[in-house]
């Protein structure tokens, strides 16, 4: 029905998230004025202070990098080089969706449990199966559906990089702001930068490259992760009344 009805279709979902914030959220009530000294407005340098603030930064900055390489040069990739008719590359990509849309629930109950550290530690190096199976396995629906779709679940990484770490790892009144500064690093690293080079290594070096590097952060995410502090409130518990138990 032509790219441009296409593009009036994907912005439904938005539409449809805006009428439901207007009609199920409300604002909580707001506390009483802070006094003067009682809590130092937020910035950058604080962030930075926190440990888990920078890893989680890089993590998102990682996955987003990951994610958004994917989305612009799988297409090119399997249909101009690995010659893949574009209706099945356009079923991968939507199994993959659904791959992803599971994540974002199953991930982020898993970690509640598990804990956020090891949780990004296995998905994002799941996150490498994907990109690493469509350049060196078969392109074929057959051979591929399962990388993509197990490499997917890798999209469960990003809201626990993004917002639950950096929300339990700061202060509540800093909150708003550590989420703010991880997803928008995040976007500018991953959403710009990372494509940048990567598409100028794609034309430079090799037609893999950009999925070469997308594999790469997530490598670079599951590396990172090592260094978290766990944040998960189920897990610390655990791992408190464990501490109270051998004590």
């Amino acid at each position: 029905f032509s790219w441009r009805n296409a593009f009036f279709i994907a912005s439904l979902p938005g539409l449809l998230l805006a009428f439901l914030c207007a009609r199920t959220l409300r604002e909580p009530a707001m506390p009483p004025r802070a006094q003067a000294g009682d809590a130092p407005a937020p910035g950058v340098r604080q962030l930075l202070a926190n440990r888990n603030m920078v890893q989680s930064t890089v993590i998102a900055c990682a996955m987003v990098s990951w994610l958004i390489l994917q989305l612009i040069f799988l297409p090119i990739y399997l249909t101009k080089v690995r010659g893949m008719a574009a209706q099945d590359m356009g079923m991968l990509l939507s199994l993959a969706a659904i791959s992803s849309v599971i994540a974002a629930v199953f991930v982020s109950k898993l970690s509640d449990v598990i804990g956020r550290r090891t949780t990004l530690i296995v998905f994002s190096l799941l996150g490498m199966v994907g990109p690493l199976g469509v350049v060196y396995l078969d392109a074929s629906v057959g051979t591929l559906v399962v990388p993509l779709f197990i490499g997917y679940l890798a999209c469960g990484c990003l809201p626990q990089a993004a917002a639950t770490v950096p929300s339990e790892s700061v202060p509540p009144h800093m909150l708003a702001t550590a989420v703010a500064f991880a997803v928008g690093t995040a976007e500018i690293v991953g959403g710009f930068v990372a494509p940048l080079l990567a598409g100028a290594a794609g034309d430079g070096i090799s037609a893999s490259a950009p999925l070469l590097i997308a594999a790469g952060a997530a490598f670079l995410s599951a590396c990172t992760a090592f260094f978290l502090h766990e944040s998960a409130p189920r897990k610390l518990a655990r791992m408190q009344r464990k501490q109270s138990l051998a004590a």
